[in-house]
């Protein structure tokens, strides 16, 4: 079976459809949820970008990493 996950990309604004990506899995934000409107939902994914951004700040970059 395949496993599909969703990603939200942080600071892009591009066309990503059709074209490969490599996702690196660095941290479990949070189970699968429902909302009760689109506003928790907006609250909740900046939430998870906070988390995403913290996650990501904290790992080892290689040398030559532009970001």
């Amino acid at each position: 079976d395949a496993i599909t996950i969703e990603a939200h990309v942080i600071d892009y604004a591009g066309d990503l459809y059709g074209r490969g990506i490599e996702i690196e899995l660095l941290a479990w934000l949070r189970d699968q949820m429902k909302f009760p409107g689109v506003e928790a939902l907006k609250r909740q994914l900046a939430a998870d970008v906070a988390r995403a951004e913290t996650a990501f700040a904290a790992r080892p970059r290689p040398t030559g990493d532009r970001r």
